[in-house]
């Protein structure tokens, strides 16, 4: 946030944390960073930040056409293979990379082939996957290192086909995490990596 009308970038931007006693809009700079997740000392876990772009007050030049100009321009300065994540806000069609998807996010099943030649467009989208339907998915579960510590991690996992990715096929992953203190599993949180077919 900024007070000064002269500083590059400012605008009346929306305040996404949705804070107590903070209004939805604020006087602020955006600006979009990419950065690389490494280990320090003890094993704690930090982001380092690598790139940043600022978004600007007028024109055409979202947060997604920035990210993507992050990524490409990072993607060649290693040969390695390297893991991009995303948060729900930049999960969109422009973006081929792993991220939790948003709580909206419509997943249906692949259609079933027809046993025959029908006439008109071949269906894109299956039966429509419900909690019911995701409760019935095989689980696994195994302990991961998050926030500095082991937790006991749940998964759920098929391929099903996006509606905002216009009928891509991805690998959605249903996560949820063990609350030692409530001595139960938390609400599942969606994710996945793209499937190319």
């Amino acid at each position: 946030m900024r007070c000064s009308k002269k500083a590059p970038g400012v605008a009346w931007r929306r305040e996404h944390s949705g804070k107590t006693n903070r209004p939805q809009y604020v006087w602020a700079q955006c600006i979009v960073t990419l950065g690389v997740s490494v280990l320090g000392n003890g094993g704690v876990g930090m982001a380092l930040p690598i790139l940043s772009r600022m978004v600007p007050e007028t024109g055409n030049t979202n947060k997604l056409k920035i990210a993507l100009a992050l990524v490409r321009a990072l993607s060649g300065v290693t040969d390695r293979p390297i893991r991009v994540l995303f948060d729900s806000w930049f999960m969109r069609a422009r973006l081929d990379v792993i991220g939790q998807a948003r709580i909206d996010t419509a997943l249906f099943l692949p259609p079933a082939t027809p046993e025959a030649p029908r006439r008109g467009r071949p269906r894109i989208y299956g039966e429509r996957l419900t909690r019911e339907a995701i409760e019935t998915l095989p689980a696994s579960e195994l302990t991961m290192r998050f926030y500095g510590k082991d937790q006991r991690v749940g998964l759920r996992s098929t391929v099903a086909v996006a509606r905002f990715l216009k009928g891509t096929a991805v690998r959605a992953v249903w996560c949820q995490f063990y609350d030692d203190k409530r001595q139960s599993w938390m609400k599942a949180r969606l994710s996945w990596p793209p499937k190319r077919t």
